[in-house]
């Protein structure tokens, strides 16, 4: 009898975790700071942030999503569910969860459907979530794919400058 709490409590807690990542839920988050991600996803604000920002200033209304869990229906159908829950249902959206990696687009003319394949499949080479979307939005920007931040470049000008 004491097993039931406790399973009833893990359902309920599952659950819960899968309803804070209804698109619903997450689509006015997105909205207002252009990214959301899962709590327990693999990525970073700050990385995920730059990566929307170098999007945006390329033109595009960009958004990106990542999940801690699988949606049930695959990443590119959150990515359009989350789309269609955005005003003026506008932009670009990269959905990015541990199994399937999509984005939907509509009305943002910045990439062509072919650039957009091309910078998911560049990203399938990334080891973890901040990688995808960086190198996704890297691939599309034209700069080089790096989640890590760099400042390497500042040693080398000083060791140039030293020599």
């Amino acid at each position: 009898m004491r097993r039931f709490p406790v399973l009833l409590l893990a359902l309920v807690s599952i659950g819960f975790v899968v309803a804070q990542a209804a698109p619903a839920d997450v689509a006015p988050i997105v909205a207002d700071q252009g990214y959301f991600i899962e709590p327990g996803a693999d990525a970073t604000d700050d990385v995920v942030g730059r990566a929307v920002s170098d999007a945006r200033s390329a033109g595009s209304r960009f958004f990106a999503v990542v999940l801690a869990a699988e949606p049930a229906s695959g990443a590119t159908f959150y990515a359009d569910s989350i789309l269609d829950r955005l005003p003026n249902q506008e932009g670009t959206v990269l959905v990015v969860a541990p199994s399937t990696v999509g984005w939907a687009k509509n009305l943002d003319d910045t990439w062509s459907d072919d650039e957009l394949n091309a910078a998911l499949d560049a990203s399938l080479d990334g080891s973890t979530s901040n990688d995808v979307v960086t190198i996704f939005v890297g691939d599309l920007v034209g700069s080089p794919a790096s989640s890590s931040g760099g400042g390497s470049g500042l040693w080398i000008l000083i060791g140039i400058v030293l020599v």
